[in-house]
């Protein structure tokens, strides 16, 4: 039951973020129009981090690791997603996207990307790291 709720919440997730894609870039509308979704998502966002840490699921292999390179694909998949925003949205001219601005703009993002994600996963751990000792502690007595 619990990996069927887990498929639903991602399932959701993702078409709320296709929405708010699909407002932004093609359709092209002012920010007034997808705020529900940046909100819901900021939503489901924060529920999903109360949840594990309360649930006191053990995700100290996925945290400790400290693999850059898989920040740094991340970030290349993010910079991508970025790219295609600007294809698709006609955001940026193709000849502004050969330029070495828009080169250091990707640069940026992935690097941003990969720091951020490295930023947020410390103080996780963190918490984790103490639910799993306090999770063990009632275990033992």
């Amino acid at each position: 039951m619990e990996k069927l709720q887990g498929n639903l919440f991602l399932g959701m997730t993702c078409f709320i973020a296709l929405s708010a894609f699909v407002k932004a870039s093609i359709l092209d509308l002012a920010l007034v129009a997808y705020i529900p979704e940046l909100i819901l998502l900021i939503v489901m966002g924060v529920y999903a981090f109360v949840r594990r840490i309360s649930s006191g699921i053990d995700i100290r292999d996925m945290l400790e690791k400290d693999s850059w390179f898989s920040r740094i694909g991340s970030g290349i998949l993010f910079a991508l997603f970025v790219i295609a925003t600007d294809v698709i949205g006609k955001r940026e001219t193709m000849s502004f996207m050969f330029s070495p601005k828009y080169l250091l703009k990707i640069v940026l993002a992935i690097l941003v990307f990969a720091l951020l994600t490295y930023l947020l996963e410390k103080p996780l751990a963190l918490i984790n790291r103490k639910k799993q000792k306090k999770i063990e502690a009632e275990l033992e007595d």
